[in-house]
């Protein structure tokens, strides 16, 4: 294990103190390390300023959080689009130190065709990970959408195949432990078959609630649903022992109100001392 971190979003709403505050709480609990899902006007504003409270609470970032244009869409314009995106990202991850940048391979607006939306994958992340060295791109297994029941890079082994194609040393999978669940694929045999192209990972609990034939994400605190998290981060140690863990945890709770913030803290805290305890 790399080192243990959290999405700052979890703690605050990136306004003001509201973001040095968090950045305390997750240093003073004992994180190595933060996610950034950032805004990008926050980002803009104080992106030095970030950087330097950051490092002054001896916090890596471990990933950054872009949003998630498609890179296969079938219009050339959209396509262009996703790229400049990400290649803004790419820049605000390099001023950040950042290790790695999460990528989605795949997008509502991916062509019906596999094979197509494979080749547009390959040839948009081939043109992104030039420009991202040496920072890391991680490939997130994505999970089923309304309107994308098979999205590209649900598995293992699409995304292996992927990064396979890049003549790149810069490419690795982030692991979303309950993407893998929502796309009905067992999370040990994800690992396993995965291994050491696991960097990093998105770990956060899941009911497996359906809602409209689709399996809410539910960004649940470790425990709170399904997941065997003894079993997961032993074979996380056994098969990926250099990626890093990472909470992705929803501020809100189930009925969408804003959980309480000594309830977040207390929920950060005892994830810390849970994953120390089995790291």
């Amino acid at each position: 294990m790399h080192g243990l971190g959290i999405n700052v979003d979890f703690i605050c709403s990136y306004e003001g103190t509201d973001f040095e505050r968090a950045v305390r709480i997750i240093s003073n609990t004992g994180y190595d390390g933060v996610m950034m899902y950032l805004d990008e006007n926050f980002v803009h504003k104080r992106l030095e300023q970030i950087a330097n409270l950051l490092k002054d609470e001896g916090l890596k970032v471990f990933q950054v959080h872009p949003p998630w244009p498609c890179l296969a869409s079938c219009d050339s314009r959209e396509r262009d689009k996703a790229l400049d995106t990400y290649k803004r990202w790419i820049d605000y991850s390099h001023r950040l130190n950042a290790e790695t940048m999460i990528v989605h391979p795949s997008g509502e607006e991916q062509p019906p065709n596999r094979k197509q939306a494979l080749d547009l994958t390959v040839e948009g992340l081939s043109r992104l990970a030039k420009e991202a060295a040496p920072l890391t791109l991680a490939l997130e297994n994505v999970a089923p959408s309304v309107k994308v029941s098979q999205p590209i890079g649900a598995t293992a082994e699409e995304l292996i195949w992927i990064i396979e194609q890049i003549d790149s040393q810069n490419l690795g999978i982030c692991l979303d432990t309950s993407h893998c669940l929502a796309s009905g694929i067992d999370l040990i045999s994800f690992i396993q078959g995965a291994g050491k192209y696991i960097v990093t990972t998105h770990l956060h609990d899941t009911e497996l609630i359906s809602e409209k034939g689709i399996i809410k994400d539910q960004h649940l605190p470790l425990g709170e649903g399904v997941i065997d998290w003894k079993k997961c981060l032993n074979s996380l140690k056994e098969n990926s022992p250099e990626a890093s863990w990472v909470l992705e945890l929803d501020p809100k709770d189930r009925k969408g109100n804003l959980i309480p913030m000594k309830r977040r803290e207390k929920i950060i805290g005892e994830a810390f001392n849970f994953l120390k305890e089995n790291g």
